[in-house]
């Protein structure tokens, strides 16, 4: 047992695939902890319901995802920095054109998706989620940024930074008037910091490339937008299935339950989520920026180094979440008030959806790196078609909330783990082709 922690001490120390890690999950990791700590205050000052409304914002502004059409996933691609520049700008510019769609299409038919929601309160939020999604994706293209060029302490400080600047204006917000905008703008106010953090550990790189002030033109963004043409036209779509298989089952609770149930879900997933965003987004980050190294130098590693990874998370994993699982029930409700106690129960019914999620869910950005957004897509379109037939057969047989949910986590944990099963038959693949 020394024996096999020394061992993990040394990599720890050494520059490398865990460093990296462990520098943009430590930032993530305090951030949580801050979502952590306040947790108990802020869900005593707002309602389920309040949390609900969020919840349903939230779900509205699933098409963020997309906010770049993933272009910026192509930025730490290019062998060529500047390649990289014109592609952040490409990027840019695409975020620009989308928020001024989305900000269209709530003007002209809000009302009408508010309508179908069954939660008529989201109206009056419709106005600053444009603004949202427009920090979101300028967010998403300086972190691809930062990645390119390993800058992952930027990453840790701007996660620690969002959270505290999102919790501090809900608390103090909160206190003065405890309602759902409270917690729509904190989001806004987080997003703004993290991409102002984002931003400035860029500028020694931004300054140093003259392509930004003296070589810009359409040309350029144009001949990029066509030779990464894959990611608009396969990851986009994927991705805005991805979320949408994820923000469906808020949306359909809403309709057919209530915001209060959507509200115990939330704070499920939340809470739970926590080692999965704290571990998971590091993971995801760093076996990006490795994996997309290792595409361009021994690409017949990618296998090996896919399925090491998820076995590592995995059995990282198994304890703390069975102990969660058998806790969860008596400790939301004592911790955060009687009206929270359903949420733990909510968590027992989702340990396998959290456990599956945790192991494989950060490695998804492989199939970017191989080119197999196709895989990506049809896996996104299967675990939709599956998730909402559930969701909406337990609404419709008027079954318990409660089953609904457990149908939900069984639907996910199948997805995730079809989509383990599915990639590494595509790495294996890759890896024979370049044995040949």
């Amino acid at each position: 047992m020394k024996s096999y922690l020394r061992g993990i001490l040394d990599r720890v120390r050494r520059p490398g695939f865990l460093r990296d890690i462990l520098a943009v999950s430590s930032g993530s990791m305090g951030s949580q902890l801050i979502a952590i700590l306040s947790s108990p205050i802020l869900l005593r000052i707002y309602s389920p319901h309040d949390l609900g409304v969020q919840a349903v914002c939230i779900s509205l502004l699933f098409v963020s995802v997309v906010a770049s059409l993933k272009y910026n996933q192509a930025i730490p691609l290019p062998a060529e920095d500047n390649d990289a520049i014109v592609i952040a700008q490409l990027s840019v510019v695409v975020v620009l054109a989308m928020t001024i769609g989305i900000g269209l299409i709530f003007y002209v038919i809000g009302g009408k998706i508010v309508g179908a929601t069954n939660t008529p309160s989201v109206i009056e939020y419709l106005w600053i989620l444009p603004l949202i999604f427009l920090l979101l994706g300028i967010s998403e293209v300086f972190l691809s940024v930062c990645i390119r060029f390993e800058k992952f302490k930027a990453v840790g400080i701007a996660q620690i930074s969002q959270s505290g600047a999102q919790v501090l204006y809900q608390t103090l917000a909160g206190l003065l008037a405890p309602t759902p905008m409270q917690l729509v703008l904190g989001i806004l106010v987080g997003n703004l910091v993290a991409m102002i953090i984002y931003a400035s550990s860029l500028r020694r790189e931004v300054t140093s490339f003259t392509i930004i002030k003296d070589s810009f033109s359409l040309d350029r963004l144009w001949q990029a937008a066509k030779f990464h043409k894959k990611f608009p036209i396969l990851s986009a779509p994927a991705q805005i299935i991805n979320a949408a298989s994820i923000q469906a089952t808020p949306l359909l609770l809403a309709v057919f339950y209530s915001t209060n149930v959507v509200g115990w879900l939330a704070l499920a997933q939340r809470l739970v989520g926590l080692p999965i965003t704290v571990i998971g987004y590091g993971v995801s980050q760093v076996f990006f920026q490795h994996s997309a190294k290792l595409q361009n130098q021994k690409p017949w590693e990618l296998l090996s180094l896919y399925q090491r990874t998820a076995r590592s998370l995995l059995l990282i994993c198994l304890v703390p979440f069975l102990l969660i699982a058998i806790l969860a029930p008596m400790i939301f409700g004592w911790v955060f008030g009687p009206e929270w106690t359903e949420a733990g129960a909510y968590v027992r019914l989702l340990i396998p959806m959290f456990i599956c999620q945790f192991a494989i869910a950060p490695l998804s950005y492989i199939t970017a790196v191989i080119s197999a957004q196709r895989l990506q897509l049809i896996w996104d379109i299967g675990r939709l078609v599956l998730i909402v037939g559930l969701t909406y057969t337990a609404a419709f047989l008027k079954l318990d909330a409660s089953v609904c949910i457990a149908l939900y986590g069984l639907a996910m944990s199948a997805s995730y783990i079809w989509l383990f099963f599915a990639t590494s038959s595509a790495l294996k693949k890759l890896s024979d082709v370049h044995a040949e």
